[in-house]
């Protein structure tokens, strides 16, 4: 599948001259609500998640991908306002996977996870976005941890 990468042109001109893509971690990416698409009903839930949130962005990254490169306002957010550069990518479909846009907040049983909360639970996280994010058409590659 080809996939593409909106970036600013410094970007864009480094990544093809060092032959090499940024890994951004969670804390980078422009939704403060990643990782977080669950509802929380307690405060001891949304402690638990914070604080798996943070230790997961120390661990992994991300490489996130559009499959259309067109939309005016993904030129926005992401295009340097409309002046940077879209990067095509040719990708095997199994080393992607789809987001899947959510119109309500998941219900999950965190005590389900709570000997292995961490890695298992945010990944199924990750691949998981409000609605109104659909228009980037995104997907990412599942990277693994400590590789």
């Amino acid at each position: 599948m080809r996939v593409y990468k909106l970036t600013n042109s410094e970007n864009a001109i480094s990544n093809l001259r060092n032959r090499r893509i940024k890994v951004s971690t969670i804390m980078d990416l422009n939704d403060p609500f990643e990782l977080m698409g669950l509802q929380r009903t307690t405060r001891e839930d949304r402690d638990i998640i914070k604080q798996e949130r943070e230790e997961f962005a120390n661990r992994f990254g991300v490489l996130c991908f559009s499959k259309s490169w067109g939309n005016p306002v993904l030129w926005s957010h992401y295009g340097e306002k409309h002046a940077g550069i879209c990067l095509g990518f040719d990708v095997s479909d199994e080393k992607l996977r789809d987001i899947e846009y959510l119109k309500f907040m998941k219900s999950i049983d965190i005590g389900r996870y709570k000997d292995k909360f961490g890695a298992e639970l945010m990944h199924k996280l990750i691949y998981m976005k409000f609605r109104d994010w659909a228009y980037e058409e995104e997907v990412h590659n599942p990277g693994q941890a400590d590789q």
